[in-house]
């Protein structure tokens, strides 16, 4: 639940900071740097602490698994190239919180998940790759940001649940989330960088 918490969080701390104007009121803290630490540390390292406390990948490789994801998330935030110029996230953006709630709310496999998982660090630092931006990537954004927000709903009830949960509606509607950013990935991967204004 506070993995999902943390994500919400992740989406809107942006524009509340330019809101309320927070680089005037504390020039000396760059909050770019103090977002990716954060972020780094819910999106990766809770996330990988999950894992293991949980045994989402198999005993014997769990460690390796672990460690991969480790170095690769912290080398795709310190690239300076992490948005494409059209507001996608260049490489497998590194969500680890989400992913791991995906094993664990619909109870795939051990090996299922160390498959899926080294297949998500190749592409960490894969630069052709584009991966949505669930909230600024402006093409389909009407659609995008709707099923987004149903899609992490229906993660938290599941995640209050437990993972023993077999909710058809709800697992239905995540799954269908995945799909869903599995197809924007590979549709945009194929098609050339556009210049868009943050919309954000």
């Amino acid at each position: 639940m506070w993995l999902l918490v943390a994500q919400v969080i992740d989406g809107i701390d942006g524009p509340l900071a330019r809101k309320f104007k927070v680089r005037e009121h504390l020039p000396t803290i760059d909050g770019r740097i103090l977002d990716l630490v954060i972020d780094y540390m819910t999106c990766v390292v809770v996330p990988v602490l999950f894992a293991l406390r949980f045994h989402v990948w198999p005993a014997h490789g769990e460690l390796i698994v672990a460690s991969l994801v480790l170095t690769t998330s912290v080398l795709w935030f310190s690239r300076t190239d992490i948005e494409t110029n059209d507001i996608w996230f260049r490489g497998f953006p590194t969500a680890w919180n989400l992913v791991i709630i995906f094993f664990w709310i619909l109870g795939t496999s051990p090996h299922t998940n160390l498959i899926i998982s080294l297949l998500l660090v190749a592409l960490t630092l894969t630069p052709q790759i584009k991966f949505f931006h669930m909230l600024s990537s402006p093409q389909l954004r009407k659609v995008t940001i709707p099923f987004t927000v149903l899609a992490m709903i229906e993660m938290a009830w599941l995640a209050r649940m437990g993972h023993h949960s077999r909710h058809p509606v709800a697992r239905f509607i995540v799954i269908a989330w995945v799909a869903y950013a599995l197809g924007m990935t590979i549709w945009r991967s194929l098609q050339p960088d556009e210049i868009y204004k943050h919309p954000l």
